[in-house]
């Protein structure tokens, strides 16, 4: 089963993930000691990679089509 977007909302997509990153980098930096910020950094590492991965994807299929 395909899941079907508005086109604006699949448009910003790679921006939503980027800041929910931003934000979870954010949240590791004020969350003090333990397991919790490692666990942050990461996601948030993740987030940021994948909203950008999906954006130059997204542009680079775009130009040459």
């Amino acid at each position: 089963m395909r899941l079907w977007l508005a086109k604006p909302l699949y448009e910003m997509l790679p921006w939503f993930y980027a800041a929910a990153g931003a934000l979870l980098l954010l949240a590791a930096l004020d969350s003090g000691r333990g397991v919790l910020p490692a666990v942050l950094l990461v996601l948030g590492l993740a987030l940021v990679t994948a909203g950008s991965f999906i954006g130059w994807r997204r542009r680079d299929y775009r130009r040459r089509h």
